[in-house]
């Protein structure tokens, strides 16, 4: 993994720090303000499509779930876009569900996944809410039939309820 003493932004050009740093101006909860931080323009679209072309690409070639998980957790946290227990949670909670998407998604694209989880103008949501859920037929209800009444010599009933 990339740790803090390998990332040397010093040898960096001023216009790349700032690109670099300007990711982590990314505000992935809108109703939480962010202070912004030099060069105060926020890149949420790019960043997002910079992602999502990284992690397509490494599951279309068959990386693991856990070291795509890591280099975008990596990359959250070296960039400052979330603090590290964001960065791991986000992660570790939409993983298996982004890994899904992408391997039966018959064309994944980072327009499409940056307009579906970013929204607003950042992206294409494309015909992603376009489907149609089939439902069958169902077979005829079974007759109702009375409870019987229990023996008049048990003295105790045990009743289970299951609810959701």
């Amino acid at each position: 993994s990339l740790g803090e003493d390998q990332f040397r932004p010093e040898v960096m050009s001023a216009e790349s720090r700032a690109s670099l740093y300007s990711i982590s101006n990314i505000n992935m909860f809108e109703q939480r303000s962010k202070e912004l931080v030099w060069p105060y323009f926020s890149l949420d679209c790019a960043a997002c499509e910079a992602a999502a072309t990284i992690f397509i690409g490494l599951f279309q070639a068959g990386t693991p779930l856990w070291e795509v998980e890591v280099a975008v957790i990596s990359l959250c946290i070296v960039l400052e876009i979330e603090a590290v227990e964001v960065c791991e949670g986000m992660v570790h909670n939409y993983g298996y569900q982004v890994e899904y998407i992408v391997q039966n998604m018959p064309d994944p694209s980072p327009d499409l996944f940056c307009g579906v989880f970013v929204g607003g103008d950042c992206g294409n949501q494309g015909n992603v809410n376009g489907w149609e859920v089939e439902i069958p037929e169902f077979p005829e209800k079974p007759a109702v039939i009375s409870p019987e009444s229990p023996d008049d010599t048990i003295s105790e009933l045990k009743v289970l309820q299951i609810t959701d």
